[in-house]
């Protein structure tokens, strides 16, 4: 496995660049044909300055990137982590922040970074990630963490999408 924590936050502060610069609509402005150009010029992105030209990033923002994995930076003992949980109503909940011991942490696939108010200026401190076997879903502040890649994935998690 190959640390690329560097090149993730290149990628994550040339993603945030690009959208808070030239492609955000407007505060609170939904535009549809610009978050499908702006998914497609991450995907790109991703795969240039992180996956080394791997079709695994084509799954960013959809499900776990195979063999893009989220470990906690070794400084914490614990980290914040959120856990969803799908509602009768189809929807999404997150659990509020609980304190994880970063030693107990599962193994975390990258999914993709995550604001909760995507429509307007974006910040991406929160990583979403897909725990492997259980496919459970998690948020965890972009902070904490240190990310690898095995560079052998054909890019396909084993989670969930998001």
């Amino acid at each position: 496995m190959k640390n690329v924590t560097g090149q993730m936050q290149r990628f994550k502060e040339a993603s945030r660049h690009i959208w808070n610069s030239y492609l955000m609509p407007g505060d609170g402005v939904l535009d549809m044909a610009a978050e499908d150009s702006f998914l497609e010029i991450e995907r790109e992105l991703l795969r240039s300055l992180v996956l080394e030209g791997s079709v695994a990033a084509d799954q960013y923002g959809r499900s776990a990137i195979g063999g893009l994995v989220v470990k906690p930076k070794p400084v914490y003992r614990e980290v914040p982590v959120q856990v969803a949980s799908s509602g009768s109503d189809g929807n999404t909940y997150w659990s509020e922040s609980e304190r994880v011991a970063a030693a107990d942490l599962p193994v975390l696939e990258f999914v993709g970074f995550f604001d909760w108010m995507h429509y307007g200026y974006i910040d991406y401190a929160i990583v979403r990630a897909v725990e492997c076997g259980s496919g459970r879903r998690v948020l965890i502040e972009t902070v904490y963490c240190d990310f690898w890649w095995n560079g052998l994935s054909d890019g396909s998690g084993d989670g969930d999408p998001l």
